[in-house]
């Protein structure tokens, strides 16, 4: 029981890195292909507002503090595998039964 638990938390932590991870990369493409931002990087952000120069800072950080310790981009693959893994066998089980 405890370790169904701990496995569980483990795949609930694996689903969060993912989501933070690639949703930072989405809002830092969707601030440079809508021309708010001209320019986010390592370290700096170029952007029409000071407002959005803060948020485009902080979301392009995310993916840079994550590789420079790795284990949120293992922990982000580990979630990406889990998630592809759930969607075959939900389809692979829907194929069965119709």
């Amino acid at each position: 029981m405890i370790g169904r638990l701990l496995w569980q938390g483990f795949k609930g932590l694996c689903y969060a890195a993912l989501v933070a991870i690639a949703g930072s990369l989405a809002i830092c493409v969707i601030l440079l292909l809508s021309g708010l931002c001209s320019r986010i990087d390592e370290g700096a952000a170029e952007c029409k507002t000071p407002a959005l120069n803060g948020i485009a800072y902080t979301f392009g950080m995310i993916p840079v503090l994550s590789s420079f310790t790795v284990v949120p981009f293992v922990l982000a693959i580990c979630g990406l595998v889990f998630l592809v893994g759930h969607l075959i066998r939900r389809r692979h089980g829907s194929e069965n039964r119709g």
